[in-house]
C-alpha cells in the first residue's frame, strides 16, 4: 500500500491514540485501580504508624504493627497481580502492532519542529551493555522519527491526554 507521508502521519497517530485508549480501558477494567488505591492507602497508613512508633520507641505498638503487616502481606501480592494482569493483553498487542506498523508504513519519516530525548536507541544496544559507560550514546535528542518512533510519541501524548 502506497500512501503519502501526511496520510501515514495521521494514520499512525490514530493507531497510537487508539492503542493508548484501549490500554487505558484495559487497565481500568482489568487492573482495578480503585482496589489498588485502597491497598496503597493501607500500606501508607501502616508505614506512617510504624514510623511514628519507631520514633516514639513504642515496642508494643511496633509489635502490633508488625502483626498487621503480616496480615497485610497477601494484599500486597494481590496488588502486584492487579497491576500485571492488564499486561497479559497489552504486551501481546504491542508485539502484533509493531511489525504491522513497520511494514505498512515502511517509508514513513517525520521531522518534528523540536527535539525529544530518546533514551533507548535500539534493542540490539540493550544486549551490548557497553553503551552504559557513555551517556551521550545512551541519551540523544532527535527530531527525526520513523513509523515506530512516531507511534510511541503519539501513544505517550495520547496517554497523557486521556489521563
Amino acid at each position: 500500500m502506497n500512501m503519502d507521508n501526511q496520510t501515514a502521519m495521521y494514520a499512525i497517530a490514530l493507531i497510537g491514540s487508539a492503542y493508548a485508549l484501549v490500554s487505558t480501558v484495559i487497565y481500568q477494567k482489568i487492573g482495578s485501580p480503585k482496589r489498588i488505591k485502597e491497598i496503597q492507602a493501607e500500606s501508607s497508613r501502616l508505614s506512617k504508624e510504624m514510623n511514628q512508633a519507631i520514633k516514639s520507641k513504642d515496642d508494643k505498638r511496633i509489635d502490633s504493627i508488625n502483626k498487621e503487616y503480616e496480615k497485610f502481606m497477601p494484599q500486597m501480592g494481590e496488588m502486584m497481580m492487579l497491576q500485571f494482569k492488564p499486561l497479559i493483553i497489552v504486551i501481546p498487542l504491542i508485539f502484533i502492532l509493531t511489525p504491522v506498523i513497520t511494514s505498512v508504513f515502511a517509508g514513513f519519516t517525520i521531522t518534528l519542529p523540536f527535539y525529544l530525548p530518546i533514551f533507548l536507541q535500539r534493542f540490539d544496544m540493550l544486549l551490548n551493555l557497553s553503551f552504559l559507560g557513555d551517556f551521550n550514546t545512551f541519551l540523544n535528542w532527535r527530531a527525526l522519527f520513523g513509523p515506530i518512533g512516531w507511534f510511541w510519541i503519539c501513544v505517550v501524548f495520547a496517554g497523557l491526554a486521556i489521563s
